[in-house]
């Protein structure tokens, strides 16, 4: 499972890598008001690369430890558990978004509407609610386990940890600009966003995305 999760994040970034300045190409062609962003169709690319890898790589990626990690037994428990967790973390949202708006005045921006900041403070909180959910059943729930049982609990805890963090700084470069469109300008942006990721500035949020996730592992190791 390692090798092929391994294969699914790297193979969509160069597959991405290699579509996409004929998908910019094309875009730009057919619509040219639109001034699609080099970046921003990579991003949309990578989706659709990492799609056709996971229908290749499907049968090799068990589902069988997610049902188990939603099994009926104790269900009750983890249900109360998750509920108390959205609470907790919905209050938490709404305290710093009146904290933000009341005291350091962050949020107000000329005649801001109050009501548009709690409207998109909800859907931030379900969006995040949601993407965390399927982050901790895929890292937590099937490769720490799988992981685990392989081989040990740290090995599997720094291996699933630091893919965890690697995948979350694999961020787009907003401001690349594409002057010239050729098969290797994908790859140019590619080297790029990775330079950014393993750059000297970024290996200290990345150490502690990374601790983060061995914390998490641990918690779940010993509950």
């Amino acid at each position: 499972m390692l090798k092929n999760l391994l294969i699914l994040i790297f193979g969509t970034l160069i597959l991405a890598a290699i579509l996409n300045p004929w998908v910019y190409t094309a875009l730009n062609y057919f619509y040219p008001e639109h001034g699609w962003p080099f970046s921003r169709v990579y991003n949309r690319v990578a989706m659709f690369s990492a799609l056709i890898w996971l229908i290749i790589l499907w049968k090799s990626f068990s589902v069988g430890k997610v049902k188990d990690l939603l099994g009926y037994q104790n269900l009750r428990i983890r249900i109360v558990h998750l509920i108390l967790g959205v609470i907790i973390s919905s209050v938490t949202v709404f305290v710093a978004v009146l904290v933000l708006i009341n005291y350091m005045n962050v949020l107000i921006i000329a005649n801001y509407d109050q009501s548009i900041v709690f409207s998109k403070a909800i859907k931030f909180l379900a969006t995040g609610l949601l993407v965390g959910l399927i982050e901790e059943l895929f890292f937590r729930g099937v490769l720490f386990n799988y992981l685990k049982e392989q081989k040990s609990f740290f090995f599997a805890a720094i291996t699933t940890s630091l893919i965890y963090s690697i995948v979350h700084f694999i961020a787009p470069i907003n401001s690349w600009v594409a002057n010239d469109i050729n098969a290797l300008t994908g790859l140019n942006y590619l080297l790029a966003v990775l330079g950014q990721m393993f750059s000297i500035k970024m290996l200290p949020a990345m150490f502690g995305l990374a601790l983060v996730g061995f914390v998490l592992a641990y918690v779940m190791h010993k509950t």
